[in-house]
């Protein structure tokens, strides 16, 4: 490895129980393979390692992340976002940068990539009107935050001192429920 090069590493947290949908998001089909497995495609663009924090259906979720490093949550039904990226942290050591998105928000487009890999800082992208979306992207210095604290209000409380940047609306989806799926889905076909 070059001097200077930052060691990418990228983060999918898949571990919860899925209730609002009422089905694994991590499997749910999205252009024929599942939604893990779109992630990890995605971000193997920007990472050299790709660790998937898999919790409710793990075995099911790690089978669907292609050659993605697993890590079980066992206590995924008791804890948070933020225990599900420490315990992937835990197995990414070394990693300079961090590229984190939960599996519930769809896979980044080309433009959002692009964008984010030019900027060379933390950052938390926002859509148009400034609602935050994903992914996330860590530097060293947050990374390291990450290993040692366990902030009250879990991940999104503990990003509000990340600096945010504009790329486009659809970084802000979360696919949540049915309806959320349905109407992210439509927006995608209208669009092309």
């Amino acid at each position: 490895l070059a001097v200077g090069v930052d060691i990418v590493g990228a983060l999918i947290l898949a571990a919860g129980a899925s209730r609002r949908m009422g089905r694994s998001k991590a499997l749910l089909p999205i252009d024929g393979v599942p939604l893990v497995q779109a992630h990890v495609r995605a971000l193997r663009v920007v990472a050299s390692q790709v660790v998937v924090v898999v919790g409710y259906r793990g075995m099911e979720v790690a089978a669907a992340a292609l050659d993605a490093r697993i890590v079980v949550n066992r206590q995924w039904a008791d804890s948070d976002m933020f225990a599900s990226l420490q315990l992937g942290l835990a197995a990414l050591p070394g990693v300079d940068r961090l590229w984190i998105t939960p599996v519930d928000a769809p896979p980044g487009s080309a433009a959002t990539v692009r964008t984010l890999r030019k900027v060379n800082a933390a950052v938390v992208p926002t859509d148009l009107q400034g609602n935050d979306g994903h992914p996330v992207v860590l530097d060293d210095k947050l990374i390291a935050r990450a290993r040692r604290e366990r902030p009250d209000g879990g991940l999104q409380a503990w990003l509000t001192s990340v600096p945010r940047v504009k790329v486009e609306a659809s970084v802000a989806a979360n696919l949540n429920t049915p309806g959320d799926l349905e109407r992210w889905l439509a927006s995608r076909t209208n669009s092309r």
